[in-house]
């Protein structure tokens, strides 16, 4: 059986402690997020509603990624700052097309009548006009088509930033993607194996308790960048449908069949030994649960093994 040491005891029980410690500050901002939503949502009850539990699978990543020109031209359709911009357009020529209407000098007809001095009454058509001397509209008309240029130019360049949010936005999923399926593919299966191989070298009395620590240490770590990786994942779809207007849903709707190329999860091979791993959110229960039971030393006494 293993030999442990009182150091080593009292380590691995901070190690625990600051674990929930770190449990207990995600539970916090957990609280917090909930009530900035009920904030958002306009309910000043206290919050109702959990999470499903389907937020703590694994993500699915897309096979391939969206084609690029379908989501530029998506983006075109439903992105609402180039959908306003687009009426600005409309507002701005027909602003150029009342203020050349201004050139027709102001007009009045009508019928006038009136009494003469024999108490007869005389009347007929009236006819008056203005005709203007130092400005006929012009000045109108070029601020018309001042403004009708900066309209246009902002058109334009607001056309440009959506072709390169959607371009940014196409990116960073690819490289989150990716990412997610290292991580699930070879990162985890491999911290796997190495825990389970710490766990039987120090059952065998070739490795100190520290070097098991260590592996499980390091497979928590890949564990944490595991679950960062999601959440950058999960970043870089609500980025997409920011860039494009629309869900990711109907993101994947819309381009079905329109894939430009394939993901890294498609074609990464797993080399995990001992299974597939899909999902790794908690330690198993067996690992941390040895078949020999540790004996705790006072640090006085020599750490020996039998």
């Amino acid at each position: 059986m293993g030999l442990v040491t009182r150091a080593d005891f009292n380590r691995a029980v901070i190690a625990y402690e600051d674990t929930l410690r770190q449990a207990h500050h995600y539970d916090t901002q957990y609280e917090g997020a909930a009530r900035q939503m009920n904030w958002l949502m306009g309910v000043q009850s206290a919050p109702r509603w959990q999470l499903p539990l389907s937020v703590s699978d694994s993500p699915k990543i897309m096979a391939a990624l969206p084609d690029e020109q379908r989501l530029q031209e998506l983006a075109g359709q439903y992105r609402l700052d180039l959908l306003r911009a687009t009426y600005d357009r409309k507002i701005a020529m027909a602003t150029v097309k009342l203020a050349r209407l201004g050139f027709i000098p102001q007009t009045t007809l009508g019928y006038d009548a009136a009494r003469d001095g024999n108490k007869n009454w005389v009347g007929g058509p009236s006819f008056d006009t203005v005709l203007p001397i130092f400005d006929p509209g012009i000045v109108a008309v070029w601020l018309a088509k001042y403004q009708q240029e900066q309209t246009e130019r902002t058109y334009v360049t607001l056309q440009g930033q959506v072709k390169q949010d959607v371009l940014s936005g196409l990116n960073a999923l690819q490289i989150a993607a990716e990412d997610v399926a290292f991580y699930r593919n070879v990162t985890i299966p491999q911290e796997e194996e190495n825990v389970k191989l710490a766990q039987l070298s120090f059952k065998l009395g070739n490795s100190q308790f520290d070097d098991l620590l260590n592996s499980i240490r390091e497979y928590v770590g890949a564990l944490q960048n595991y679950e960062d990786a999601i959440q950058a994942y999960q970043q870089a779809i609500i980025g997409l449908e920011t860039a494009v207007g629309l869900s990711f849903d109907l993101i994947e709707r819309e381009t079905a069949g329109n894939a430009s190329k394939p993901t890294s999860s498609a074609a990464l091979p797993s080399i995990n030994p001992t299974g597939t791993t899909t999902a790794p959110s908690l330690l198993p229960q067996d690992w941390l649960t040895p078949h020999t039971p540790f004996h705790v030393l006072d640090t006085t006494q020599s750490a020996t093994r039998p």
